[in-house]
């Protein structure tokens, strides 16, 4: 089971210690109240802020990697596309030369490896898949009225869901063939 949550950093706290992050210093997207308050404090054209996603009692993206958040689901749904169109794909963060990479490795499985630490994941590909991009689309519909960007991030909103109806389709078709 995937968890996914998207936090926006407040600028008003300095990260210059990965090993001294404080969770406080950020807010989660869904907390509207909470991004209000801090809405004077964030980059409009560069969001600072973290995705935490975990599998299971794993945590695959933790604190220590923000970066540029609105940058890094962008990124992260155009490897989405690259898997869903070629069985791979990959991206770098933003701001930081770790590279993250998907490869469809059979049996409704997806191989992730995350440069940064070194690691490969060996994830069911539907969930992680979903996972991404349910999460894409929460983060870009949630800062939308507290930031009043005023859809500027309706294009990949809509991106999203484009390819989250490419992932139900897939393995729709999957599940009818294995019958």
């Amino acid at each position: 089971m995937f968890t996914c949550k998207s936090l926006l950093l407040d600028h008003r706290n300095k990260i210059v210690d990965l090993d001294l992050i404080k969770p406080s210093w950020f807010t989660e997207v869904t907390d509207t109240e909470g991004l209000k308050k801090i809405s004077e404090y964030i980059d409009r054209n560069y969001m600072d802020g973290v995705i935490l996603l975990n599998y299971n009692y794993e945590k695959i993206f933790t604190y220590r990697d923000w970066d540029s958040i609105e940058q890094l689901w962008i990124l992260i749904t155009v490897a989405i596309q690259e898997v869903l169109d070629e069985g791979e794909g990959w991206l770098y963060l933003p701001d930081q030369p770790a590279k993250i990479t998907f490869k469809e490795r059979g049996n409704e499985f997806i191989e992730m490896y995350t440069e940064w630490n070194d690691k490969t994941y060996i994830l069911p590909e539907k969930e992680l898949l979903t996972t991404l991009l349910e999460g894409s689309i929460q983060f870009f519909e949630a800062i939308d009225e507290p930031l009043e960007l005023h859809g500027e991030y309706n294009d990949e909103i809509q991106f999203s869901k484009d390819l989250l109806l490419r992932v139900e389709n897939k393995f729709k078709k999957l599940s009818v063939s294995n019958i």
